[in-house]
This record gives C-alpha cells, structure tokens and sequence, in this order.
C-alpha cells in the first residue's frame, strides 16, 4: 500500500520513519506474544514481517518452526527461515545454524559449516558460540586444531561472563607455553578492543 505522506508529495523519510515504527511495535508484540506462550499469535506478527526481510522477526520464525510452536514442527522451513537471517548477519541465527549444524540437528552433521557459523557469531559478540568456537579448536572439529584460537576465544567469552569458558581457558593454559598463552591473550585483547569490552590478562 503505498504511503499517504509520499502521494502528497511529502519527503519519504516519513513514510519510512512509519514503516520503522510499525516494524518495531509489532515486533514488540509478537515477542511479548512469544513470552506469554502464545505461539499462534506470534506466528501471525512474525511472519509478515519475516517476509518483509526483518532478520530478528526470521529468526524467531525459525525458531516457531524448528520447536513445531504454533506450527507443525519443520527444520526445512526453519533452517531457511534461519539462513536468510544469518545473511543479514543476524547472529543468534548464525548461532542457532551453528548449534544445527553441531548436533545433526535436522540437517547432516557438518562441523566445517557448524565452525564458519559459530565464528560469524561470536565475532558478534554471541556468547555461547565464543564457547563452542573454543571448544571446536581445542578439539579440531571442523577448524584445524588450535589452542591459541581456542584460548584465545575461552578467553573472551569467560571475561564476558561465561563460567564454563573460563574453566576452559585455565584448563587449555596448563597445555601451553608462556609464549602460547601470551601470544593468545594478545589476540583476545585485540578483539575486545575492537568490540569495546575489557580483556582479562
């Protein structure tokens, strides 16, 4: 439908201004929608707005989809849901592709795929997928086998909060050399300077 404001010759800023907000209020809902359990509802606010492009609404969708809420259950219509989120580099659907991918969730298990959607998330800052990329290259699933990288990673996701990847990182310290750990927390510290967040030495 097209824009009132625009028909009368206004600037189009409004009109986007509008659809902005529209967006985000019923976004808004559907998650209020989601929160209270009511998955039919929040089926119904998401899905258009996923088909307008809106990334967080695709990755919600994704998720109705993937648990069968409010729909019968569909890991084909949720990994697509998903993956055109995650090209709008939306990260908790890279993280979720890269859980899917992890566990043979729906689609055959591919740790290569699992590992290059853990890294575009945590290099979003994802927490969870911090971990799991430290995990990976600690054990070589799907990346080469590092304990720099996995370090470095541990690293950052246990400064940032995460219990288990601190508990990571102090065990992967014991495996390495001084020069190994200095040259991974340079890493780390780098990073975190990149995405404002303080490193622990």
């Amino acid at each position: 439908m097209p824009c009132l404001a625009t028909a009368l010759g206004a600037d189009s800023t409004i009109c986007r201004r509008r659809s902005w907000r529209r967006r985000v209020d019923q976004f808004g809902l559907a998650k209020r929608a989601l929160v209270g359990g009511k998955h039919a509802t929040a089926l119904r606010l998401l899905t258009p707005l996923a088909e307008e492009g809106h990334a967080p609404a695709q990755t919600r969708l994704g998720e109705l989809y993937r648990h069968g809420q409010g729909v019968a259950r569909d890991h084909d219509e949720a990994l697509s849901w998903f993956r055109k989120a995650a090209d709008q580099g939306d990260a908790d659907a890279q993280g979720i592709l890269g859980d899917m991918f992890y566990s043979g969730e729906g689609v055959p298990r591919d740790d290569g795929k699992a590992a290059r959607w853990y890294h575009q998330a945590a290099d979003q800052s994802l927490l969870d997928a911090q971990f799991n990329l430290s995990v990976m290259y600690h054990n070589g699933q799907g990346v080469t086998q590092d304990n720099i990288q996995a370090h470095m990673w541990a690293n950052i996701a246990g400064v940032r909060g995460h219990k288990k990847a601190r508990e990571i990182r102090d065990v992967l310290a014991k495996q390495m050399t001084l020069a190994q750990i200095a040259e991974a927390q340079k890493m780390a510290q780098t990073w975190m300077a990149s995405h404002s967040d303080p490193v622990e030495e």
